[in-house]
């Protein structure tokens, strides 16, 4: 089976996207996908990913040099992923939150924290450990 490690590109809502967070993989032309979510909109770019690829290989023409590049086989079963992590001190996590739409909603357990989107009404937890020091 083939993988491929494309990377993307995550857009914050705004007039541009529609107000939806909108991804693409730029080493596929035209591919992108928009969702009410970051986690919807990654989910959906890999269906229209997974669609791109299998439009090339349809009509017979090459992938792109970057995406046949990213191109990795695995053993059926095999176990393979990846997580990017990006780290935001609290004070620009909760500045960034706050620019979406967000509110402080309750202290949580521990040293965390429950924040809404004041839109969807959607909360998240963010660690606050700061607050341990």
């Amino acid at each position: 089976m083939k993988l491929y490690r494309l990377p993307f590109v995550l857009h914050s809502p705004s007039e541009e996207t529609e107000d939806k967070y909108l991804a693409e993989i730029p080493a596929l032309p035209g591919c992108r996908a928009w969702g009410d979510t970051p986690g919807q909109a990654l989910e959906y770019l890999q269906s229209v990913a997974t669609a791109f690829i299998e439009s090339y290989r349809e009509r017979g023409d090459s992938l792109p040099e970057k995406v046949r590049l990213a191109a990795q086989e695995v053993e059926t079963g095999e176990a393979l992923g990846e997580v990017m992590v990006g780290w935001l001190n609290y004070r620009e996590l909760t500045r960034k939150l706050r620019r979406l739409g967000c509110a402080f909603e309750r202290q949580a357990k521990g040293d965390h924290e429950v924040w809404i989107n004041t839109t969807n009404n959607q909360r998240t937890t963010i660690p606050n450990w700061a607050a341990r020091t």
